[in-house]
């Protein structure tokens, strides 16, 4: 037979939920979509969640929000919150969730002399590790509504209850969550100052806009991009493909890049090993649950940026 998948209930369940005599349907609904999860998932997480329940939460991400900086940098910050949902700005270099739960892939051993490891705790874990909250509806992941590259930092937002993951994900499928990202990169005078990318992603209809915001000589943009699609790796599309102006560091879409004009400090991030580069996600609303964030960017851009203006000064 033929069975609605996680997104097609959670569509059900948030026009059943507005109905004046739907709440009944909306919550079988909602009791589907977390059989669907819990199926889907299979018996090793139907134990960890079985185990979470038994442990004591913590309501409120922003009481950790020091012990979570202290663990993995100030760049993690927690933007908004409520009983339902946290919105916070996920640092560059951190994975939103790892899709094969094991101690050995928390922890990557580096080969070679040092035989020190290097921590590689996702979002999920490092949210979890601190008896935070997180809703179950997505098997994959507990919490995560939608998600951001490993290498872009900034604004996401995830769920703390399956009510609310499930209002979420009706939200961004029915694309009414507004998204823009700040970008750095490669781009020569000829870039315009503004305009609309509509290269397609995948073979998939894909549209974004963009405004240069400031230019650091001839070689180096900063851009603004707002999605109206939420194709997987847009705005990496749309810079190297639609603008001819790949993102600096992308280690996808940017591997023929010069870099004999960047910064010390580009480089340094390029020869790490987290998959760093210079995305970020500055803007999230979702009108119809008051959401509304502005994550500011990373302290290494900071450092980057002020370099790039005292290079092109010089030039």
């Amino acid at each position: 037979g033929i069975y609605p998948d996680l997104v097609t209930l959670s569509l059900a369940y948030t026009a059943f939920r507005r109905g004046l005599r739907t709440s009944a349907m909306a919550e079988d609904v909602l009791e589907r979509a977390m059989k669907l999860s819990k199926k889907l998932g299979g018996s090793k997480r139907r134990k960890s969640l079985a185990a979470s329940r038994r442990q004591k939460v913590i309501a409120e991400a922003k009481d950790v929000e020091t012990k979570l900086q202290s663990l993995y940098g100030s760049d993690f910050q927690i933007l908004q919150e409520t009983e339902d949902f946290v919105v916070l700005s996920k640092p560059s270099g951190m994975v939103c969730f790892h899709k094969h739960k094991t101690t050995a892939g928390k922890i990557k051993k580096k080969k070679g002399k040092s035989s020190k490891g290097t921590m590689d705790i996702s979002l999920e874990d490092a949210l979890l590790d601190q008896k935070i909250p997180l809703s179950t509806l997505n098997h994959e992941s507990r919490g995560l509504v939608h998600r951001i590259d490993r290498g872009t930092s900034g604004c996401i937002v995830l769920a703390k209850t399956d009510d609310m993951h499930a209002r979420l994900l009706a939200e961004f499928f029915l694309r009414r969550a507004q998204k823009s990202y700040s970008a750095l990169v490669s781009a020569d005078a000829s870039i315009p100052n503004e305009g609309i990318v509509n290269t397609p992603v995948t073979g998939r209809p894909a549209k974004s806009s963009f405004k240069v915001t400031e230019r650091y000589s001839n070689m180096v943009s900063l851009l603004e991009v707002a999605t109206f699609t939420g194709r997987k790796h847009q705005v990496r599309v749309h810079c190297a493909e639609g603008l001819d102006a790949p993102i600096l560091m992308d280690p996808i879409y940017s591997t023929k890049q010069d870099t004999s004009h960047l910064p010390s400090k580009v480089i340094e991030l390029a020869e790490d090993e987290q998959q760093r580069f210079f995305l970020h996600s500055s803007f999230l609303a979702i009108p119809e649950y008051d959401i509304q964030a502005d994550s500011p960017l990373p302290a290494t851009w900071e450092k980057v940026i002020s370099e790039l203006k005292e290079m092109a000064k010089a030039s």
